[in-house]
């Protein structure tokens, strides 16, 4: 079963004052945003260059796809032109979908199939081949999402401390140097 059942491409625009997804509020890999919430995004008035995504599509970049940067759209957003924007068929839950299009396969499926050298793009003429071998039932789409929702949650939460801890480090780095350079650069004590 070709991609082209599961998903298809949303070409539509709207004049609506929307968040701004481009490529570079993407994670690579991850499925997320840069930015921690969709209002942090830039928010632009729609034009004919920009497509609508809905809510529960899934935004796949065109440019350099080996970097997957994949996201489904938590909240009605305009998408730059570099981005496909597609929507679930029925019988496909959006969110098996976006995992499907995050994963390693089908990242080396669109690396493959790209066009150029400098700045490979991939299209969605060529994504729209993509081979899946069996499409589960629905209902084995939401237990799939919902136990890799728990792992990633993990994982998730564990960055999220390790930037903490990051931070906390940097912190207290700054803080010795301070303190140590502080009696030699004000000048009342100096070590010889």
């Amino acid at each position: 079963m070709h991609l082209r059942l599961l998903a298809r491409r949303i070409n539509e625009t709207s004049a609506r004052t929307l968040p701004l997804v481009r490529p570079e509020d993407i994670e690579s890999e991850t499925g997320s945003l840069v930015a921690e919430n969709y209002s942090s995004l830039i928010v632009v008035e729609g034009d004919k260059s920009l497509s609508l995504a809905c809510a529960n599509d899934i935004l796949i970049c065109q440019l350099r796809p080996y970097l997957a940067k994949v996201v489904l759209a938590e909240q009605d957003v305009h998408a730059s032109s570099e981005l496909i924007v597609l929507r679930a068929r029925e019988g496909v839950h959006p969110k098996w979908l976006h995992l499907l299009l995050l994963s390693q396969q089908m990242t080396s499926y669109a690396t493959r199939f790209s066009e150029g050298s400098k700045m490979p793009r991939t299209s969605w003429e060529k994504l729209a081949d993509f081979e899946v071998a069996n499409l589960p039932s629905l209902e084995a789409q939401k237990t799939f999402v919902s136990e890799v929702d728990s792992k990633l949650g993990g994982i998730r939460r564990s960055i999220q401390l390790a930037k903490q801890l990051e931070t906390s480090l940097v912190e207290s780095r700054r803080r010795i140097l301070e303190s140590g350079f502080a009696e030699i650069l004000d000048g009342t004590t100096s070590h010889a």
